[in-house]
């Protein structure tokens, strides 16, 4: 539906003639207003965005019912089962902006029922219900999906978002530079993110049950208690500045529990759909 509506308003975009865009000469249709570029450029990235996690998410699902090794369809099963509850809630609500924001490429027009802007917002709007109710995908994912294996899951996405953006830019073509070091630093700041909520979370808690203190470095105390328990983290503790010495872990070194986000972020541990 967010294809439909983008098509759609990019056609009417190109047709309609109201005003004069700045720099442009008159009878210049609105696709040459800067603002209607905006809304059409962000309506076009954000849908090929959602449709490039589709097919991550339903080549992690094939893989994990047919790759012969069972050990990668464990791990292939795993990123399933985190990504399906994130595709589902942000497309849906993805949908529903961007086929609000086809209405207003249309202006006044697209309210009018013979233009079809208004039933692609109408048919958007119902997915954030039908396909379970943003609420429960949000429940699904911290719940279950994060409380369940500690982070491990996501902490191997963020991995491998990392690493990929690292090989975007040892490609050092124009364009990826900027792109694949914010995708870089926002899996750092994920990763950094994920393991506090995933601390303050009990082990494999039923839906409903875990509960998530904050999403922020804590301060203080707190701070301190966090960076003295490695036992949390299944490895070494991550020191923050003015943590006490952490005391010594009693994992096994070389093999963290599985519930647990690994420490590192070795290319071994996390699991990639087939470029």
């Amino acid at each position: 539906m967010a294809e439909m509506a983008f098509q759609q308003a990019r056609a009417y975009a190109a047709g309609r003639v109201q005003g004069v865009p700045a720099g442009r000469a008159a009878g210049t249709a609105i696709i040459g207003h800067p603002d209607v570029r905006r809304m059409l450029l962000l309506m076009r990235s954000q849908t090929e965005a959602a449709r490039a996690v589709a097919y991550v998410t339903a080549a992690a699902l094939d893989l994990a019912t047919r790759h012969p090794v069972p050990d990668m369809a464990r791990r292939a099963a795993a990123r399933a089962g985190l990504l399906v509850p994130i595709f589902k809630g942000w497309a849906t609500e993805l949908a529903v902006e961007l086929a609000s924001l086809g209405i207003q490429v249309h202006g006044g027009l697209g309210y009018i029922e013979e233009t079809g802007a208004a039933q692609l917002l109408r048919d958007a709007r119902i997915t954030t219900i039908y396909e379970g109710t943003t609420g429960i995908q949000a429940n699904d994912l911290v719940f279950r999906k994060l409380a369940g294996d500690g982070g491990a899951a996501a902490d191997a996405l963020l991995c491998d978002i990392g690493a990929t953006a690292a090989e975007a830019r040892a490609l050092n073509a124009p364009g990826l530079q900027d792109a694949a070091g914010r995708a870089r630093a926002g899996a750092r700041r994920g990763r950094r993110r994920h393991r506090l909520a995933a601390r303050s979370m009990p082990r494999g808690a039923p839906p409903g049950r875990g509960r998530c203190r904050e999403l922020s470095p804590p301060d203080g105390p707190a701070r301190r208690r966090l960076a003295s328990d490695p036992g949390r983290l299944g490895g070494q503790p991550r020191r923050h500045r003015g943590a006490r010495p952490a005391a010594t872990s009693s994992t096994p070194s070389g093999s963290p529990p599985a519930s647990m986000p690994p420490t590192s972020c070795p290319r071994s541990t996390g699991w990639r759909a087939p470029s």
